[in-house]
């Protein structure tokens, strides 16, 4: 391995001495979603409490995107992609009787099976009712858990469905359930139009969020172990055109890094998923949260650390292609994929080189046997491609 590769990969590695991050603590997550406004817009002087009173208070992400990394328009699908990883190929903001989706591969499913509860806060719907269709400034293509059969039938969607009443209630319930503690496990909050950016101005979404936040973190479900997130379905830019920009992504909680923390890590919709699915403990990763490219948010928390870059593949350059990390728990020798003719050096973060190896039917496999714990880089060469990927060995 080159010196100056090896310097710049090792520098990489040693935050990750640090203890596991606290993503995995949290027991009660908040979401509010707002729409419509890409980040550059809502990080000024149009929202003074967002930017002087929650910025500095919080963990933020500059670089996070909607759907598809920010590529998927218009709001339905969005909403879909932070509760499923797809939009199920649903590109246009129908109704769900339209749109329904027979599927269970969701948060709420995933939720409900761990034995964790959910509940949908809707500004502007109405007690006792499935929220089907559009009242007032309210709109279902904002909540979607409706378009799941599971969540509103049981065999097709119903206004009177009694799951769907029970998890999707009116917004003012929310004061109530906050005080009484009696909030659920992953709370989605949706203003209405006036109140998101949707229809109203960002000065009225600022003012929103300062009534409401507040009530937030001052409850026990948010002090003792709580996340609130705060988001916007989807890009535009101040003529009112759609854009693939960055959205934001702004984290409160007792367990985040706080202090006004903020990184530029390529962050959408699939790793809020990923990392509500971490905080919960949920399987299977749904999809796109599954992608090996996807980065949770635990950078975001105490404990985290930024994922490595990947830059884009350097095949015939002589650059290098920086992955992982990969985490070893057995004994069992560790199959690095490199393709036929790979060679494989490993080494310490001292810069030592410990083992070095070649593939064979296209796996290069180490016995680390004898290892001590600890983070190493293995350097993969195939041709003139090189990859390092960083290995966590935990005994």
């Amino acid at each position: 391995m080159r010196p100056s590769l090896l310097a710049f990969f090792i520098s990489l590695l040693i935050p990750h001495a640090a203890a596991a991050s606290d993503l995995t603590q949290v027991k009660t997550v908040f979401v509010i979603m707002e729409e419509n406004h890409e980040w550059s817009l809502v990080n000024s002087s149009s929202m003074p409490y967002l930017v002087n009173t929650l910025l500095p208070q919080a963990s933020y992400c500059t670089n996070y995107r909607g759907g598809d990394n920010g590529a998927l328009h218009p709001s339905e699908p969005n909403y879909l992609w932070f509760d499923a990883g797809t939009n199920f190929g649903i590109t246009n903001d129908d109704p769900p009787l339209d749109n329904r989706i027979n599927s269970g591969a969701h948060l709420e499913t995933l939720l409900s099976n761990a034995g964790h509860s959910w509940r949908y806060y809707q500004e502007d719907i109405s007690p006792g009712t499935c929220p089907l269709d559009s009242v007032g400034n309210y709109t279902p293509k904002h909540d979607a858990s409706l378009f799941f059969d599971d969540d509103t039938g049981p065999s097709a969607p119903s206004a009177s469905s009694a799951y769907c009443i029970a998890n999707n209630v009116p917004f003012t319930q929310l004061a109530s359930d906050l005080s009484h503690g009696t909030v659920a496990d992953y709370n989605f909050i949706t203003p209405n139009k006036q109140d998101n950016m949707h229809d109203g101005t960002m000065a009225q979404a600022d003012a929103w969020l300062q009534a409401i936040v507040p009530a937030i973190l001052a409850s026990s479900a948010y002090q003792n172990g709580g996340c609130l997130m705060i988001t916007w379905d989807e890009a535009y830019d101040a003529s009112g055109a759609t854009t693939s920009n960055p959205i934001g992504m702004i984290v409160l909680s007792p367990l985040a890094k706080g202090g006004g923390y903020n990184n530029a890590v390529a962050y959408s919709h699939s790793s809020a998923l990923k990392s509500i699915e971490e905080a919960f403990g949920l399987s299977p990763l749904l999809g796109d949260a599954a992608s090996p490219g996807t980065a949770d948010l635990s950078d975001l928390f105490i404990g985290g650390v930024k994922p490595s870059p990947v830059p884009a593949d350097t095949s015939g350059s002589g650059g290098a292609i920086l992955l992982g990390p990969v985490p070893v728990t057995g004994k069992e020798p560790l199959c690095l994929h490199g393709g036929d003719g790979a060679h494989v050096d490993v080494y310490s973060l001292s810069g030592a080189k410990v083992a070095s190896f070649s593939a064979a039917s296209g796996q290069a496999c180490w016995d680390h046997q004898g290892i001590i714990a600890g983070v190493y880089a293995a350097h993969i060469r195939t041709g003139v491609t090189q990859r390092v990927q960083k290995i966590v060995i935990l005994r």
